[in-house]
């Protein structure tokens, strides 16, 4: 990981980030080779699994207003050989029909952006996050399943510490449909 942070005079932050990491396949992407009895589907794994190599760059932008803080943060991460776990196909037992699911790998290219806001005033505070993830197969240039969807999450809080460190906070959180997703 590489990083720099640039502050600007009013304690705005520019930050950046270049990484690389890898990752073995676990064992069950390697060994899977039937019923999966918690989720009942059918799952094969590939002995022939690499490791997955990941780029990513990242931008952060953040600051403080008197009572007005944020953060802002774009990404972009390229992962060669992702491993992934989709459906192809219905296999029938003696004990029933059951999804198939394979392991394979690809070359995927995630982006994104994660938002974070929060405003105090006099005993409330006031917090909002948002994120957004895109995943791309590289490969068969289709969306990637399994990525989550735009999601928002708020909360006001009113404390008061003479009180006991007495607060209360009423939480909402708005998960949107992934429209995203491979015809399989």
């Amino acid at each position: 990981t590489v990083g720099a942070r640039y502050t600007f005079k009013n304690d705005f932050k520019l930050i950046g980030n270049l990484s690389s990491a890898s990752r073995a396949p676990n064992p069950s992407e390697l060994f899977s080779d039937g019923l999966h009895h918690s989720i009942s589907s059918i799952e094969l794994g590939d002995l022939q699994l690499d490791s997955e190599q990941s780029f990513k760059a990242g931008v952060g932008f953040q600051g403080k207003l008197k009572s007005f803080g944020f953060n802002i943060q774009p990404y972009i991460n390229y992962i060669e050989d992702f491993i992934v776990l989709e459906p192809n196909g219905i296999e029938t037992t003696i004990r029933g029909a059951f999804p198939v699911y394979e392991y394979r790998q690809t070359s995927a290219r995630l982006y994104g952006i994660d938002v974070s806001a929060n405003y105090s005033f006099d005993n409330f505070e006031f917090l909002s996050n948002f994120a957004y993830v895109n995943g791309r197969d590289v490969e068969q240039n289709e969306a990637l399943i399994n990525m989550p969807p735009f999601n928002v999450s708020n909360a006001i809080t009113y404390s008061k510490k003479e009180w006991n460190n007495f607060y209360v906070s009423l939480n909402s959180q708005l998960v949107t449909q992934q429209n995203e997703f491979p015809d399989n």
